[in-house]
């Protein structure tokens, strides 16, 4: 069941939200009158690996459309990363080939507590 606070997403990125423990909370918490607020603070995002490191999900917005934008979030999430540099052998130009085949990599194991996210359909690759 989607909660109402997830059908009134309408910012810029609403379109790449998921069902996550936060919504889930409020989803509970919400029948019972019982309201959370967001921090007044920024939410938190890791720092750029590089001077002209990205977010990938910044660039996808950028190019994409909603239908594109979201199937790159939903290999993201299953991959791990969060920036272009995640997606690159280091200090090089060249993406990690585990990750052109749709695989986490075992030397790169995510310090980020990430959810536990299905492996998209293979047509996303």
């Amino acid at each position: 069941m989607i909660c109402s606070i997830l059908l009134n997403l309408n910012h810029q990125f609403g379109h790449l939200a998921t069902i996550s423990m936060v919504a889930q909370i409020w989803c509970k918490t919400e029948p019972l009158g019982l309201h959370l607020k967001p921090s007044n603070c920024v939410t938190w995002v890791p720092a750029p690996l590089h001077p002209r490191d990205l977010s990938i999900m910044d660039l996808a917005n950028s190019i994409y459309d909603k239908k594109g934008s979201t199937i790159i979030n939903r290999c993201r999430i299953y991959l791990q990363i969060i920036s272009i540099c995640d997606l690159l052998l280091f200090d090089t130009l060249t993406i990690h080939p585990d990750f052109l085949d749709g695989k986490r990599p075992p030397s790169r194991l995510s310090y980020i507590l990430w959810p536990d996210f299905p492996r998209p359909p293979k047509k996303f690759w």
